[in-house]
């Protein structure tokens, strides 16, 4: 269960999903390789990824015991774990909207169309200083290791992420009286 999860690891726990549309399913071995070393290398921090492994890929995770593969997450529950440290994704609109609303910074993997002008939108607010390109990352881990190192270890982000967030969550009018406004 994932509520254990949250109680393993004493620095906190990372969200990495690049929503329901990718096909993770289809990530060549290689590219998931990388992923799972880059995670891997953070022992203290716990990775949940959402993604589709088959079983011979499960194979991967022996030397991971800090990366834990989920078919499906409740990913708005998840933001919301006061132990989410930080947010991996592709820069989906949703995404991005439930990421701000919870407060916590977010390391884009921006893959094609909106959300690469949406990866520049989190940085304007102060929520994410990184991106990772996922043609680097098939080439190599380096990339996003550097961007996980940036990511986890800047306060900055988190700070300009969870202000965002309370803003967010501060509506001085109800919905009916802005209509009526």
């Amino acid at each position: 269960p994932i509520e254990s999860i949250f109680q393993k690891r004493s620095k906190g726990v990372v969200l990495f999903s690049l929503g329901s549309v990718t096909a993770t399913e289809q990530m060549s071995h290689a590219l998931k390789t990388h992923i799972i070393r880059s995670l891997a290398f953070h022992q203290e921090y716990e990775f949940i990824w959402k993604a589709n492994f088959t079983q011979s890929e499960m194979q991967l995770l022996k030397e991971a015991p800090n990366v834990h593969v989920q078919e499906w997450v409740d990913q708005r529950a998840i933001l919301a774990q006061r132990r989410l440290r930080l947010f991996i994704s592709h820069c989906g609109y949703n995404s991005i909207q439930e990421c701000a609303y919870a407060g916590k910074p977010i390391l884009c993997i921006p893959l094609f169309f909106d959300q690469f002008y949406q990866y520049l939108q989190t940085r304007q607010f102060g929520m994410s200083g990184r991106h990772v390109d996922m043609n680097a990352l098939k080439r190599g881990e380096w990339d996003f290791r550097e961007a996980l190192d940036d990511m986890l270890g800047e306060e900055e982000y988190t700070k300009k992420a969870e202000l965002l967030g309370q803003k967010m969550r501060q509506r001085p009018f109800s919905a009916k009286e802005r209509l009526v406004r």
